[in-house]
């Protein structure tokens, strides 16, 4: 993480919040992941959900950076390397209780690293941990090289209806939900996501969704 941070302070940009998603079977270990990532270099948590739903919940959620999972049975570890396997580009991070009990094994295709870690610590040093792993798989920005100030800039290229239209969309709304929410046609709504995107250079909602994030529209 150390090197990533001066790798981006060479270039002229902020070191970006890595955005986690947190899975894990249990409300209990999910919220110890979850304190352990917050207080950690500023990141965000932008998902937060049981193993079983992770999949139909991360084809619709805001953009992730990593995958963040704890599991203690070979029902988790089964549903951890199905979730991994539908989203193969996103960094992934499985922490096991006790890897050979459940037959677990790190494996490229799958997920990035296998952390062995008692329940007990999750809170302490997940967080640490994965920071280390992060480092070693480093994870493609989507920031400018001019960083907050080139944000801003693109930012201000659009119209205020741009706007709220680029802060709906980044809060998941389909262009169907944006046309009804601001009473405008579709086609007038799809229109206008064109333009952001030709503004910003951006060509997907994902990477809409991460610069309103970064430019403060919404909260990740």
């Amino acid at each position: 993480m150390e090197t990533r941070q001066k790798e981006w302070a060479a270039s002229g940009r902020a070191e970006a919040p890595l955005l986690v998603a947190v899975v894990a079977r249990s409300e209990e270990d999910r919220t110890a992941l979850s304190t352990a990532f917050a207080a950690h270099r500023g990141h965000r948590i932008t998902c937060s959900c049981p193993l079983e739903a992770a999949t139909a919940v991360l084809d619709r959620q805001a953009p992730v950076d990593a995958i963040i999972g704890f599991v203690d049975d070979q029902i988790g570890w089964r549903q951890f390397r199905t979730l991994t396997a539908r989203f193969p580009d996103i960094l992934s991070v499985l922490i096991v209780s006790d890897p050979e009990h459940l037959g677990a094994k790190a494996d490229g295709r799958i997920l990035n690293a296998l952390v062995e870690l008692p329940r007990e610590d999750l809170a302490q040093r997940a967080a640490e941990i994965t920071a280390a792993v992060v480092s070693a798989n480093p994870i493609q920005r989507t920031a400018g090289a001019g960083g907050k100030a080139h944000d801003q800039q693109l930012l201000g290229q659009l119209s205020e209806r741009e706007r709220d239209i680029l802060g709906l969309t980044a809060s998941g709304l389909s262009i169907k939900e944006i046309a009804h929410r601001i009473n405008r046609t579709y086609a007038t709504v799809a229109t206008h996501r064109t333009r952001i995107m030709e503004k910003l250079g951006l060509h997907d909602k994902v990477a809409l969704t991460r610069f309103a994030i970064r430019v403060g529209l919404i909260e990740a």
